[in-house]
């Protein structure tokens, strides 16, 4: 936003890219907080599909944690982006 801002009167190219919402799983905790744990719901498998070895011992609670934490980074870059968009005003 402040590249935005300094150069409002300039025409320029910018990029917004977000690493988010891949590890590490850093969300700030603002973030974190907007989401209950125990309200996440569990993966779905499906029968015919196969689980990768490492994620078969993961439990219930740790599946929601993740799950958790992973909202939590989409909503990160959505406010973001928000912000972004909120200053419109500075982009064609």
């Amino acid at each position: 936003m402040n590249f935005i801002r300094r150069h409002k009167n300039e025409t320029f190219f910018a990029i917004a890219g977000f690493y988010a919402p891949h590890t590490p799983v850093n969300p700030p905790k603002r973030f974190v907080d907007m989401f209950d744990v125990k309200e996440m719901p569990l993966p779905k498998i499906g029968k015919n599909e196969e689980i990768m070895p490492f994620l078969k011992d993961i439990s219930p609670d740790k599946w929601r944690e993740i799950i958790a934490y992973y909202y939590a980074l989409v909503s990160h870059v959505d406010d973001c982006v928000g912000k972004i968009m909120s200053n419109r005003k500075f982009l064609v």
